[in-house]
């Protein structure tokens, strides 16, 4: 037997039942017998699922074994300790493995066989094997009746008088139906929902609505908007009127996916209708539910009768004598405004703002949750609704971000860049900019997401305000702690700021600013803070700010160049920045190493030596020379990353880092060696000591260099 053929019957071996086996007898190393899984999971050689199953199951196939051992037959010969249901979720693979006639002929039988069983986690198991069948079966030139044949059985187990047998069931429909051709969708299908909708037991009709849901739920409905409106929509408009609420509860919380899979014409015509009067009906439970549903509906409406057809049915329902209904209605109201915007009443935008002091009248939800609802939805309620209603919502916000729960202080903390983007530079200066600051001083969880939102937040703000920040606080945020422990609990914060660099750094080239200002920024604050994330003690935090070392090289250079115009009256000066005489020469070949001291040649990456792009890169240049090879090996990843940029970054690799880039090439550790092979793969234009280089890489001693300096030398000849 195949060992990878074993994988799916040995699903669930950390379950066993208690009797002895009647059979397999055979020994293995330690003696003990091989139908005893706990003595064969002792022994370290047949820890493996694979390897207890190959050392229980010895010279059979995986077709004969889940024919053998699945089916409750009392097989003397089936290996007790194992639960059927391996064997039975072994099916979808038994018949991939044997191919179409061998799985028509022999599994077919035993599906019908197990459709029976008296024992549910098998019917249950039967249920979660009928999607991957219908899908082996429909790549089948004659397979599609077995297709339908499969949606029989479905319909038999959405029959079941077990609760997990009609769940999985309801999941294989909509697994099965993928499989139709579109002219059988609606009918076989359509019955299917059909029987459900006019079953006696109220179960079965409550499965009916969420198989609806199912097959017109998003992102890919198996329903096409013609086919929902035939099939879906009947069959909620029936189910809505079910003596039992439960039945009309799952209609409700259905409509949603119905209404977004039949589009604004019918949402709003029919089901909008349907939805207001469940959300009228005498049981809590199914107002409930329409109020946890509402914001879904809405986005099904057309945007010129949102406000009109459903902020009623909100203020109605905040208002609901139920408490459970008014605060399902609250904790849903921030999606409801970000979906209706401007046009929703005022009323509605009130009840939001008082969210944020607490539970409200009568509101069973705690405090601490619906102002995290709140806060989770503040940023979407402020993008729809714009600067026109920020007095609305200003003291709301400031209240969130002062809470004494740390969490909604996080969730405020997280949008905050969204915010200070929708309500101008002026408001984000005045009530966006504090809230920053002392955020960046709160607890760990608080202050890393304010780390997370500081590049976004800084660009909303006016230029002064932003290098102001940029001065203040950057380098303080990018330097790791000392203690080990401490730095590698935080790397993720300072990996987020890493991975941001490039919008920081254009932060400091935006308009509006004297170049001696930003001059100064830059030198103290922006470069430090690069370099310090770049020598990280942190991995995945050297890797953020390498990668992003192209952005923020290019948006340095458009500072150069914006100085050098302020300061020239003109256009940067475009001859070689005199420091570059001094670089070394290359080892291998001519070409760029020798006019490295070319004085004429064309620098568009600087203009001049006292330029912050080139002091930047006599920073890195150090990195290439530096004893210890995580730093050789940050210089040669912060090259591919400004190769990859283009640009003026691209152009001082090209002009002035590739000549020590290129010493690397008999570096001693093979991981520097390996970089420097995929990073000249990644550069666009190779001059002939870079070809040179890759030639040498290609014979390397390491075999991973080899192959990639191989795999580089294919790309540049294409």
């Amino acid at each position: 037997m195949a060992p990878h053929a074993l994988d799916s019957l040995v699903v669930g071996l950390g379950s066993y039942q208690q009797e002895e086996s009647d059979g397999l007898h055979g020994t293995h190393d330690g003696g003990a017998h091989a139908g005893d899984i706990r003595d064969v999971l002792a022994q370290e050689v047949y820890r493996t699922p694979r390897d207890i199953a190959a050392k229980l199951l010895p010279d059979i196939s995986t077709l004969d074994a889940v024919c053998k051992f699945a089916a409750d037959n009392e097989n003397a010969e089936r290996p007790q300790k194992v639960e059927r249901t391996c064997f039975v979720r072994g099916i979808a693979n038994a018949a991939r493995e044997s191919g179409f006639e061998t799985a028509i002929d022999r599994l077919v039988p035993l599906i019908l066989q197990l459709l029976g069983d008296h024992d549910a986690a098998i019917r249950v198991a039967l249920a979660e094997q009928l999607a991957p069948l219908a899908e082996f079966f429909a790549a089948q030139g004659d397979g599609y009746s077995e297709v339908l044949g499969l949606l029989q059985v479905t319909a038999e187990l959405l029959a079941d008088d077990d609760d997990e047998v009609v769940d999985a069931a309801e999941a294989a429909l909509a697994g099965v139906a993928r499989h139709l051709r579109p002219s059988d969708l609606e009918s076989d299908v359509g019955s299917v929902v059909d029987v459900l909708v006019d079953h006696q037991d109220e179960e079965k009709r409550m499965a009916a609505a969420r198989v609806v849901a199912r097959l017109c739920a998003p992102p890919s409905p198996i329903f096409d908007a013609n086919q929902a409106a035939k099939t879906a929509v009947p069959s909620l408009e029936v189910l809505s009127k079910d003596e039992a609420f439960r039945v009309r509860k799952c209609v409700a919380l259905a409509i949603p996916a119905v209404a977004e899979a039949v589009g604004q014409v019918h949402a709003g015509g029919v089901l909008a209708p349907l939805f207001a009067k469940l959300a009228q009906d005498e049981f809590w439970a199914v107002r409930q539910a329409t109020a946890t549903a509402l914001p879904h509906v809405v986005k099904s409406l057309p945007d010129s009768t949102r406000a009109a057809a459903l902020s009623p049915l909100a203020e109605a329902l905040l208002r609901d004598e139920n408490v459970g209904v008014a605060s399902s209605a609250r904790m849903s109201l921030g999606t409801l405004l970000a979906q209706i915007g401007v046009e929703a009443p005022e009323t509605l935008l009130i009840s939001y703002a008082k969210m944020s002091e607490g539970g409200g009248e009568g509101a069973p939800t705690t405090s601490s949750d619906l102002q995290l609802a709140c806060a989770e939805s503040f940023a979407g309620v402020v993008g729809s609704m714009g600067i026109s209603q920020w007095h609305m919502l200003r003291e709301s916000h400031a209240r969130l971000c002062a809470s004494v729960q740390w969490k909604v202080r996080r969730a405020c903390a997280r949008s905050l860049g969204a915010v200070a983007a929708h309500i101008g530079e002026a408001q984000a200066d005045e009530c966006v900019c504090p809230v920053l600051e002392t955020m960046l001083a709160d607890v760990a969880e608080v202050k890393h997401a304010a780390m997370a939102s500081f590049a976004d937040v800084l660009s909303a703000l006016s230029p002064a305000r932003a290098v102001d920040m940029l001065a203040a606080h950057l380098h303080g945020l990018a330097v790791a702690p000392l203690a080990p422990t401490e730095a590698c609990a935080n790397w993720r914060a300072r990996a987020s700021l890493a991975s941001r660099l490039g919008v920081l750094a254009g932060v400091a080239a935006r308009p509006g600013l004297t170049a001696e200002r930003v001059r100064d920024v830059v030198r103290h604050s922006v470069l430090p803070a690069s370099l310090a994330l770049v020598t990280d003690p942190v991995a995945a935090v050297r890797d953020a700010a390498t990668t992003a070392s192209g952005d923020w090289a290019n948006a340095l250079a458009v500072f150069d160049a914006q100085s050098a115009q302020e300061n020239a009256g003109g256009l940067a000066s475009t001859r070689r920045p005199a420091q570059l005489k001094g670089l070394p020469k290359g080892s291998y070949g001519g070409g760029a190493f020798e006019h490295g001291g070319d004085e004429h040649a064309d620098d568009s990456a600087g203009g001049s030596s006292n330029g912050m792009l080139m002091t930047a890169i006599r920073a890195l240049q150090e990195f290439a020379t530096s004893s210890s090879y995580l730093r050789r090996l940050t210089y040669v990843a912060a090259c591919a990353s400004m190769v990859r940029a283009g640009g003026a970054a691209g152009h001082a690799v090209r002009e002035s880092m590739h000549p020590l880039l290129l010493t690397l090439a008999d570096d001693p550790v093979a991981n520097v060696r390996l970089m420097l092979a995929h990073a000249l793969a990644r550069s666009d234009e190779l001059m002939p000591d870079m070809r040179y280089v890759l030639g040498v890489l290609a014979s390397d001693a390491d075999r991973g260099v080899r192959e990639e300096a191989r795999r580089a030398m294919a790309i540049t000849t294409m």
